[in-house]
């Protein structure tokens, strides 16, 4: 099993899971004598992969013979349904020369004396403000790196015999600005923390995050009755289902009776300290021990992001230091 797996591995192949009973193949013997395993997988190559939206691998019941029939469903890409940007903020983006400028600016018009409230508001319209700016400045990194390397192609061409122009080393420079943009917005997708900037390893940064993306989809979920939900309506319905039905309250419900039987485990001396007001160090330390990847809750702005807008390698002597720390909601 070792020697399969390192040939998968040098051939760069990805396993495509499966839909379906966890088994390929069954010696169809008695109680005591049954064996059912996964023998047959679908395995596809990056370039394969990038040909299709999506690619789903089922096991087919068969009669007669002993190995499950294995289909592969290839879903194209269509731009029938698209679904709404969400807001990602890139870590590419401080490369550019005007990004401080934007997020200073940004910064001083909506920041007042209103503590989280307030600062809720200042990031969404920093975030407003870099949606944007990245439509309207920074623009597509991998579609500016196409239309650059056609210019510089056609700049060389028209240079054959002759040393570098003045043209050409603008567009060489240009274009080994933006492999640089292109390898911190890979590597921020494939979640690397361990590798530094400056490999410019893309190759290696999209298999890492195509695997995450694999790892972290659902591509089918069961219902009550046994029958399986596959398309991507049929799964959101499924699990709106599943949560409402597990955190809706039940009928004639007394949380007293249920609150009777619950140990009490945060003493006086604790509940004092957890409702002590926040401090301007607590919150620096806070910020720094977050990951430089990390999006706290559902706004996406990375953790990267909050020490240059708030002025200062953290946030001691942030304006709006005071405010914060004067608020403090424990649940």
């Amino acid at each position: 099993m070792e020697g399969f797996r390192d040939a998968v591995s040098f051939c760069g192949l990805t396993d495509l899971g499966f839909i379906g009973l966890p088994y390929t193949w069954d010696n169809r013997q008695g109680d005591g004598h049954n064996v059912k395993v996964r023998l047959d997988r679908g395995l596809a190559s990056d370039s394969f992969l990038d040909l299709f939206r999506e690619v789903k691998i089922w096991h087919v019941q068969t009669t007669i013979s002993d190995h499950c029939c294995l289909v592969a469903e290839c879903m194209e890409h269509s731009s029938s349904r698209r679904r709404k940007k969400n807001f990602r903020y890139e870590n590419m983006w401080q490369r550019d020369p005007s990004y401080m400028a934007l997020i200073r600016d940004a910064w001083d018009q909506n920041l007042g004396a209103g503590g989280l409230g307030e600062m809720q508001m200042t990031l969404r319209g920093g975030q407003s403000r870099l949606q944007t700016w990245e439509k309207d400045v920074f623009g597509s990194v991998r579609k500016s790196l196409a239309a650059l390397r056609r210019e510089l192609e056609v700049e060389r061409g028209r240079l054959i015999g002759c040393g570098l122009s003045r043209k050409e080393k603008q567009l060489v420079a240009r274009i080994s600005e933006l492999l640089s943009r292109e390898e911190v917005m890979e590597k921020q997708r494939a979640r690397m923390e361990w590798l530094s900037d400056g490999d410019r390893n893309t190759a290696l940064f999209q298999a890492k995050s195509r695997a995450r993306a694999k790892r972290n989809s659902i591509s089918s979920l069961r219902r009550e009755d046994g029958s399986v939900a596959v398309s991507q309506e049929a799964i959101e319905k499924v699990a709106t289902g599943f949560y409402r039905n597990l955190f809706s309250a039940q009928d004639e419900l007394i949380p007293e009776l249920i609150l009777e039987h619950v140990p009490r485990k945060i003493t006086d001396e604790m509940n004092a300290r957890l409702t002590c007001p926040y401090t301007a160090e607590e919150v620096d330390r806070a910020l720094h021990m977050m990951g430089a990847n990390k999006a706290p809750r559902t706004r996406r702005v990375h953790c990267w992001f909050l020490p240059a807008a708030l002025g200062t390698d953290g946030c001691g002597d942030h304006r709006g230091g005071a405010e914060l720390s004067e608020q403090r909601y424990v649940t």
